[in-house]
C-alpha cells in the first residue's frame, strides 16, 4: 500500500495526487519502501526533548569556550607577547614589572624591584641598546620556533648557527618548561660575581648601599654575589678615631656570570717619618691632629693611614738632652717626612742665644775682652779673638750699632753629629756700621748680612752656645721672627780714638 510523503494518507492504486492534501506523486514505489520512508520521516520529524536540546547547547559552548581559552592561553604564553611587555616595561622604567618578567641561571641571584634598577639603568643610559636587545630577543624567538618545527634539529643545533645573536645579549629567550599546552618562554639574565680589592683592614664594603663585607687585612680582595648586571655603586669606608676615608664609585657589572674585579682603595696613605738625623734615641711619640696615636717612631718609623693632602697635621714629642721637646703641628703633604725636633721652646731658646750672642761679641769687638763672652764655644771665642787682633794690627777700626736678627724659621736644623746636639740657624743681622782706617772719619751705613750659625748644646753648662758661622745666600723672607734691640748702643773700638794700634 502507497501512502503520501506529505500528509501520510493511504493512496489508491496509480494514484497521481492524493486526495487528502492534494501533494502529486512524481515518483511511484512499492509500499515495502513507502511505508520504511515514511516511518523514518515519522521518526525524524518526531520533536527533540528539552533535555537533549540543553546537552547539545551545552557541548556547543564547551567547545567554543575551551577553543577561546586555547587561543588566550596561546597569546599569554606568545614569545612575542613576552618581549613586549619587557619592553614596554624598560621604557615605563617599571622595576617591578621587570623584576616579574625575568629570572636567573643562577637559583642564587635575587631578582626584585630594587635588584633590577640598575639593570634598568642600562637602557636609560643607552636607549639604543634596548632596540638591540629586542631585536636580538626577537631573533632568538625565530630561533626557537625554528627548533620546535624541526624533527631533526634542537635548539641547540640552531644556536650553533646564531650563537652570536645568544651569546652578545644581556637577555636570553629560553624555553622554560610547559604550561598545560602551551610550552612557557622565560627572558634569563646571567648572574655577575664582582671581586672587590682595598688596602686597609677593617674597611667596609658596601654594594648599592647594603654592606657586603669587612676586610680582615691589608690588600684585601674577596669575591661577592651574585648581582643583577647592571650599574651598581660600590663604596668603601675606613673610619678611626684619626681619620675618616671613604670612596665611592658607580660601575657597570658585565654578563654570562663573569667575575670582574673593581679597586676600591683608598685615598689614605701610609707615611714614613725619618729620625736618621737624631742618632740613637729612646722614644719619639707621635701626634696626628693634636691626638696621640700610641706610636714610637723609634720602634716603628710609619703610620697610616692619614691623608697627604695637608689637611692632617703631625707633631712628635720626645725626651732630649735639653728638655721635654714637643714640636709644633706641621702638614701631612708627603709620604716621606723627614722629622724636625725642634720645637717653640727650643726656636726661642736659639735665637735668644743669638741675639745675645751678637750683644756680647759687639762689646768683646770694641774693647779686646773676650772673657766676658757667655754665648760663644771655646773655638768661637777663640776665632773671634783672631779677628780682633788682626782688625787692630791692620789699623782697621770699627764704629756700629746692633738693630737686631731677622731669623728664617723655616730653615732651623736640629742634629746630632757625633753624640753631640747641634742645631742650625739662619739669621740676617741688622748692623748700622762702619769699618774704617784710623785717621778716617767713620762713614755709618745700614748693613744686612745673612748667616748660618752652627749651635751645640754644652751638656756640661746645660745651655746652647754658638760653635761656627757660615755666609749664606738661601734666606727666605717668607718665615721669619725678628728681635729687635729697643734701644741700640754705638761701640767704638777703643784702640780707635788713641789712634793707635799697638
Amino acid at each position: 500500500m502507497k501512502y503520501c510523503k506529505e500528509c501520510g494518507s493511504k493512496l489508491g492504486e496509480g494514484s497521481k495526487i492524493c486526495n487528502n492534501c492534494g501533494a502529486i506523486l512524481l515518483v511511484t514505489e512499492s509500499t515495502s519502501n513507502l511505508e520504511q520512508k515514511f516511518v523514518s520521516e515519522t521518526v525524524s520529524k518526531e520533536p527533540m526533548s528539552r533535555k537533549k536540546k540543553v546537552s547539545l547547547i551545552i557541548a556547543g559552548i564547551a567547545i567554543i569556550l575551551l577553543f577561546s581559552l586555547y587561543k588566550v592561553g596561546a597569546t599569554l604564553t606568545s614569545k612575542d607577547r613576552l618581549i613586549d611587555k619587557f619592553q614596554t616595561a624598560i621604557n615605563n622604567k617599571d622595576a617591578k614589572a621587570v623584576a616579574k618578567l625575568i629570572s636567573s641561571y643562577d637559583k642564587k641571584l635575587e631578582i626584585n624591584e630594587k635588584s633590577v634598577k640598575g639593570f634598568i639603568e642600562i637602557f636609560n643610559k643607552d636607549p639604543e641598546k634596548l632596540s638591540v636587545v629586542v631585536k636580538s630577543l626577537k631573533e632568538q624567538s625565530q630561533i626557537l620556533e625554528k627548533s620546535s618545527l624541526s624533527k631533526k634539529g634542537t635548539i641547540q643545533d640552531f644556536l650553533g648557527i646564531a650563537s652570536d645573536v645568544i651569546d652578545n645579549g644581556i637577555v636570553t629567550l629560553t624555553q622554560d618548561g610547559n604550561f598545560l599546552f602551551y610550552k612557557k618562554y622565560t627572558l634569563k639574565i646571567n648572574p655577575v660575581y664582582v671581586t672587590l680589592s682595598t688596602n686597609y683592614k677593617d674597611t667596609d664594603l658596601y654594594i648599592d648601599g647594603t654592606k657586603v663585607g669587612k676586610s680582615n687585612n691589608q690588600d684585601f680582595e674577596q669575591t661577592y654575589g651574585p648581582f643583577v648586571p647592571g650599574f651598581h655603586k660600590l663604596e668603601a669606608k675606613y673610619k678611626n678615631s684619626l681619620v675618616s676615608l671613604d670612596k665611592k664609585n658607580t660601575v657597570l657589572f658585565g654578563r654570562l656570570g663573569t667575575k670582574q674585579s673593581e679597586d676600591l682603595t683608598l685615598d689614605g696613605r701610609n707615611v714614613s717619618f725619618n729620625l736618621s738625623d737624631y742618632g740613637s734615641l729612646d722614644k719619639v711619640e707621635l701626634f696626628i691632629n693634636g691626638k696621640d696615636t700610641g706610636v714610637n717612631l723609634v720602634k716603628e718609623d710609619a703610620f697610616g693611614p692619614v691623608l697627604t693632602d695637608g689637611s692632617m697635621t703631625y707633631s712628635v714629642q720626645a725626651a732630649l738632652p735639653f728638655g721635654e721637646v714637643k714640636t709644633k703641628e706641621e702638614p701631612i703633604d708627603n709620604n716621606e717626612i723627614s722629622i724636625n725636633l725642634l720645637s717653640n721652646d727650643v726656636t726661642k731658646t736659639l735665637m735668644d742665644t743669638c741675639v745675645k750672642n751678637e750683644e756680647e761679641w759687639i762689646v768683646a769687638f770694641t774693647n779686646g775682652d773676650y772673657s766676658k763672652m757667655t754665648t760663644g764655644s771655646p773655638t768661637y771665642i777663640q776665632s773671634q779673638k783672631a779677628y780682633y787682633d788682626q782688625e787692630k794690627s791692620n789699623n782697621h777700626a770699627f764704629q756700629g750699632k746692633y738693630l737686631g736678627s731677622l731669623f728664617d724659621t723655616s730653615q732651623f736644623h736640629l742634629f746630632q753629629e757625633d753624640g753631640v746636639w747641634k742645631a742650625e740657624v739662619l739669621v740676617r743681622e741688622k748692623y748700622y756700621i762702619s769699618y774704617y782706617s784710623i785717621g778716617n772719619t767713620p762713614n755709618l751705613q745700614d748693613k744686612n748680612d745673612d748667616w748660618v750659625y752652627t749651635l751645640v748644646y754644652d751638656s756640661d753648662k746645660g745651655k746652647w752656645i754658638v760653635d761656627n758661622y757660615n755666609k749664606d745666600d738661601s734666606f727666605d723672607e717668607a718665615n721669619t721672627t725678628e728681635i729687635k734691640e729697643e734701644n741700640p748702643k754705638l761701640y767704638t773700638s777703643d784702640w780707635a780714638s788713641s789712634g793707635k794700634s799697638n
